[in-house]
């Protein structure tokens, strides 16, 4: 189920970005912190009904140039970043994938990459020419 929450300013808001962030850190274990690039993982925040399968990506290779890879590397180097990582995430609403971040502590367990292509093809798009890896931008 969806929450909103109404905020009295943007700066109401943006403290408790800030105390849900410091939260989440808490509840990052090892296993989750020891995460790298390439990894792929699946993510229950949302149920059993609604998994998320996703793939960590490499913040050294994001950038389509030199200043948006600076841009990129400065901005996962700040503090208030340490726990998320870059990833592409696929679910039955989002075939194609979607490149976003995902704060480790949201990840239930690192899979095999075997695991993650069989869960797209049974589970998220059966339909697809399994010859091929997910990929793509939910828009």
């Amino acid at each position: 189920m969806v929450e909103i929450t109404f905020y009295g300013s943007f700066e109401e808001m943006m403290d408790d970005l800030a105390r849900a962030m410091r939260e989440a850190d808490t509840r990052v274990n090892p296993t989750q912190a020891s995460i790298r690039a390439g990894q792929h993982f699946i993510d229950f925040r949302h149920g059993p009904e609604l998994p998320i399968f996703g793939e960590i990506l490499d913040i050294k290779t994001l950038g389509v140039d030199e200043e948006e890879q600076a841009y990129l590397d400065e901005d996962y180097a700040q503090a208030h970043m340490r726990y998320y990582r870059p990833s592409r995430c696929f679910s039955i609403y989002c075939e194609s994938g979607e490149v976003g971040d995902v704060h480790i502590s949201e990840i239930d367990a690192i899979i095999d990459p075997q695991l993650f292509q069989t869960q797209y093809f049974l589970f998220i798009n059966p339909h697809a020419n399994n010859t091929r890896s997910p990929q793509g931008d939910c828009q």
